[in-house]
């Protein structure tokens, strides 16, 4: 073939050229390989990654909605105990089993 054939007409030093070249262009190739390799990985754990951040950021969100709704709770006791504590003691006599009743009520709920 025509590459045989150039290859026998080659002075020495033209030939260790070029061999050293196709050790270079094997070297790139192999090189692009491991690359594409290392590429298809990093582009699996970036994938792995947002799919656990998405799985956070919905775990966050039910988290948020739950202390929500405990604050919420929490503010209604502490505005039935204040509300009591802030009668007088003749009052707090009369008014002790509505404040027991809306404790109870609001407990069950």
């Amino acid at each position: 073939s025509q590459f045989v054939s150039n290859i026998h007409n080659t002075q020495v030093v033209s030939l260790q050229n070029l061999v050293k070249g196709l050790l270079d262009l094997s070297s790139l190739a192999v090189g692009n390989q491991n690359l594409a390799g290392r590429m298809e990985k990093h582009n699996q754990e970036m994938q792995s990654l947002s799919n656990r951040i998405l799985l956070l950021e919905t775990s966050l969100n039910q988290e948020r909605n739950d202390n929500q709704q405990i604050q919420s709770k929490l503010r209604e006791l502490v505005d039935i105990n204040k509300a009591y504590i802030e009668l007088s003691d003749e009052r707090k006599l009369t008014e002790l089993n509505m404040y027991l009743s809306r404790l109870q009520s609001y407990m069950q709920a």
